[in-house]
């Protein structure tokens, strides 16, 4: 699995430790890509209001969702 960083750091296997704190960390407007390839990942990016869109694709155009909100 690679984690892409905002495209300004990329992490190979990285554990779940460093997913949370990388979540966590995120700056408005800026995002994290959980990827195995490039039709099978996780993204999430914070808002300007502190809400997050993430976007889950497994595979196809067909298999790609989409929520938007905050974390409670």
């Amino acid at each position: 699995m690679l984690l892409n960083i905002n495209d300004d750091q990329a992490l190979h296997d990285p554990p779940e430790a460093d997913v949370l704190a990388c979540l966590a960390d995120l700056e408005r407007e800026q995002f994290a890509v959980l990827s195995r390839s490039d039709e099978d990942y996780v993204q999430a990016q914070r808002n300007e209001d502190d809400t997050f869109l993430l976007e889950y694709r497994a595979g196809s155009h067909d298999r790609h969702f989409s929520a938007n909100g905050s974390i409670a």
